[in-house]
C-alpha cells in the first residue's frame, strides 16, 4: 500500500525518534539511528532532494550465540532530484523502497552467529555481503564517511543485496590474518522486479544462481590488506548481446594504513568484461582527524567496458571532499562536495551533463547503548 510522502518521512523520523534511546534489557541490545540529507546540483536537470533514512539494530545473546536483526526505511525516490537522477551522489538513498520505488520499513537482515573456541566464527541468514567483504577503515559508511557510492563499496563487485546465505571467518597467522568464505543467493531483496520476501525465499527460479566469494586479509593496528575473488552465477546477457547465460566473476583488493590522525586507502577490482559495464576500478583515500572535526578526499576511476556497443565514454571519474563536525557525543554535521565526470554513463548530455558538481549537507544522529 503507498503512503503519502510527508507520512512516510513521519514514519522515518518516529523510528528514528522513539526507539532511539540507549536501551538494554538483559541480553538485547538496542541500537538506532536516522540520517537526514539535502543536495543540490549545478545541472539545472537536477532538482535539489532530500532524502531520509533510519536505521534500528537489535542484538540478542541466547546462550553460546548471537541473533541479529536490521530494521531499516528510506523517503521514496521521485522525479528530478540529485539522489534520483544521479544515484552514485547518494549511497544512503533506496536502500529501503518497494516495486514502485516508494519509501518502505523493512527487515533487511536477520540473522544468527556462533564463535568456537574463540576463532572459528559462523553466520547465517538474511545478510548483506558487503559488511563481510570488501571492508576498509575509512570508507566504507555513508552514514558518517564518504557519500558517494564509488567510495562505499567497490563497483565492480556484484554484491547482491540483502539475501540469504552464510559466512565463515578463520583466523590464521596467530590471530593477524582471517580468511572469509561467503556463500549467498545470487538475488537479494532489491535484486527481484518485486523486492519482496516471497520473491527473495525462491531459490529454485532457474533464472538465479549463487554468489560466492573469499577473502584473504592481514590486519594490524597500522595497516590493513584484502584481496578477494567472487563469482555471481546467475544468468548475465553479454554487452553485446551474443549470449544470455554468461556468468559475473571477479578479484578486488584493498589495502590501508593508519599513522598519527592520518588514514589512507586504495582500493581496485577487476570484472568480467563481458558482462560488467564497469569492468575496472580503482579509488584512493585520504583522511585525516583533528579534534572534533574529520576531513576526507577521494578519487576514483572506473573503466567502461570495451565490449560495450554502446557510445559510452571511455571511464568514469568521481571525485568527493567532506569535513564531518561532531556537535555532540551521537550528532555529526557533514557538509560535502563531488565532482563527477560521466557519472551517469552518458556522454551525449541528453540526461546529464558530462561533468556535474553536486553539494550535499548531511545530518547523521545515532543512540548507542550503554555498555554492559
Amino acid at each position: 500500500m503507498n503512503r503519502s510522502v510527508s507520512r512516510r518521512r513521519s514514519t522515518v523520523l518516529a523510528l528514528g525518534t522513539l526507539v532511539a534511546l540507549p536501551f538494554q534489557a538483559g541480553d538485547l541490545e538496542i541500537d538506532a539511528a536516522y540520517t537526514l540529507i539535502g543536495q543540490a546540483s549545478d545541472d539545472d536537470r537536477l532538482t535539489e532532494s532530500t532524502t531520509g533514512s533510519a536505521d534500528l539494530f537489535l542484538a540478542w545473546e541466547p546462550g553460546a550465540g548471537r541473533l541479529e536483526a536490521y530494521i531499516e526505511a528510506n523517503t521514496s525516490l521521485r522525479g528530478s532530484g540529485v539522489a534520483t537522477r544521479l544515484p552514485r551522489s547518494n549511497a544512503d538513498a533506496g536502500t529501503a523502497l518497494d516495486a514502485d520505488r516508494s519509501g518502505r520499513v523493512q527487515l533487511s537482515e536477520l540473522k544468527y552467529s556462533r564463535t568456537w573456541a574463540e576463532s572459528f566464527a559462523l553466520t547465517v541468514g538474511l545478510l548483506d555481503p558487503t559488511v563481510y567483504l570488501d571492508a576498509t577503515r575509512i570508507d566504507n559508511d555513508e552514514n558518517v564517511q564518504f557519500l558517494g557510492a564509488s567510495f562505499v563499496n567497490n563497483p565492480t563487485v556484484e554484491f547482491p543485496d540483502y539475501t540469504l546465505g552464510a559466512v565463515s571467518r578463520i583466523p590464521m597467522l596467530d590471530g593477524r590474518g582471517r580468511l572469509t568464505l561467503l556463500l549467498a543467493g545470487s538475488n537479494g531483496l532489491a535484486d527481484n522486479p518485486e523486492r519482496s520476501y516471497s520473491e527473495l525465499l525462491n531459490v529454485t527460479d532457474s533464472t538465479k544462481g549463487v554468489f560466492a566469494a573469499i577473502e584473504t586479509a592481514v590486519t594490524t593496528r597500522a595497516a590493513a590488506v584484502k584481496a578477494g575473488l567472487w563469482i555471481h552465477s546467475a544468468d548475465h546477457t553479454t554487452l553485446d548481446g551474443s549470449r544470455d547465460n554468461a556468468h559475473n566473476r571477479g578479484i578486488y583488493a584493498t589495502v590501508g594504513k593508519r599513522w598519527g590522525q592520518w588514514g589512507s586507502n586504495i582500493r581496485a577490482g577487476a570484472a568480467n568484461r563481458e558482462v560488467s559495464l564497469a569492468d575496472l576500478f580503482m579509488s584512493v583515500s585520504l583522511q585525516r582527524e583533528a579534534g572534533r572535526r574529520t576531513f576526507g578526499i577521494a578519487a576514483a576511476r572506473s573503466r567502461i567496458s570495451p565490449r560495450s556497443p554502446l557510445s559510452l565514454p571511455s571511464g568514469s571519474s568521481h571525485m568527493e571532499a567532506y569535513v564531518r563536525f561532531d556537535l555532540t557525543g551521537s550528532l555529526q554535521l557533514t557538509p560535502s562536495i563531488q565532482y563527477l565526470v560521466n557519472g551517469a554513463y552518458d556522454m551525449t548530455g541528453t540526461a546529464l551533463d558530462d561533468d556535474v558538481w553536486v553539494a550535499s549537507l548531511r545530518l547523521h544522529h545515532v543512540f548507542l547503548p550503554r555498555k554492559r
